[in-house]
């Protein structure tokens, strides 16, 4: 049996976590063509190109 006094609060938590994985998905989009000019420069992947990214830190 569902408790109907929580409907509100999951709803509200499905949209939370929609927004969030929308915005996180855009966030990334944004990121990786911001990138492309100098990967493509490079000829390097988008794995090569964080890889050494991260390794260099």
């Amino acid at each position: 049996m569902i408790n109907t006094d929580l409907v509100p609060y999951a709803i509200t938590l499905l949209v939370v976590a929609v927004i969030a994985s929308i915005t996180s998905i855009v966030v990334a989009a944004t990121v990786l063509a911001e990138t492309r000019r100098e990967r493509l420069a490079r000829h390097e992947s988008i794995g090569t190109y964080y890889r050494e990214l991260v390794s260099s830190h």
